[in-house]
């Protein structure tokens, strides 16, 4: 865990201008020692002090599957993780084959997350399933009260669909639930 004494030497030195440099194509990142992201993009007529504040995390994701040096740029910045469109649908087809199979009972799913969840907050937010039965009768529930064994099946079908900005979090969706559940008992989520 850092110190604080490292935070406040990062903020000094954020403070005195120093900055790590990344250029990809047409985009240049200046990452600050806090982690705070200037991006330029000259053809796009970008310019963004504040590349996690004033992007949400689902244009983050859209514009990095459509342009392959945003991508790139983005794994070089630690935000996701390498590995182009070709390995991504190799990994998802092998984590599809291992997935166990859903419930019998279930028609259909819908994941409705809060924004701040979307938007790739460390702080995280609520997460609602909707789930329909095969006799078309809906109810709403939050992941944490599904039962255990239908919690299990969902994450592990649904992990690969997760953003990358929040799959970062952990590795499994198992270590995502627990560090959320940590989180949750400690305080510093609400809900």
């Amino acid at each position: 865990m850092e110190s604080l004494r490292d935070i406040q030497a990062r903020k000094r030195r954020d403070r005195a201008g120093e900055y790590v440099e990344y250029r990809e194509g047409e985009y240049v990142a200046r990452q600050s020692p806090t982690g705070r992201v200037h991006l330029t993009a000259s053809i796009r007529g970008w310019d963004i002090p504040d590349l996690a504040e004033r992007m949400d995390g689902a244009t983050l994701y859209r514009t990095a599957a459509a342009d392959p040096a945003f991508r790139t740029l983005l794994v070089r910045l630690g935000w996701i993780e390498g590995g182009g469109p070709a390995q991504e649908s190799a990994a998802v087809s092998e984590e599809q084959q291992s997935v166990p199979s859903l419930p019998e009972w279930l028609g259909g799913i819908e994941v409705h997350a809060a924004p701040e969840v979307l938007n790739g907050s460390p702080l995280g937010g609520a997460v609602d399933v909707i789930m329909t039965h095969r006799d078309g009768q809906r109810y709403r529930v939050g992941l944490l009260n599904l039962e255990a064994r239908d919690k299990d099946a969902l994450f592990k079908h649904f992990w690969h669909l997760v953003p990358d900005s929040i799959r970062a979090l952990a590795d499994t969706p198992d270590a995502a639930h627990t560090r959320y559940v940590a989180a949750k008992l400690r305080g510093y989520l609400r809900g």
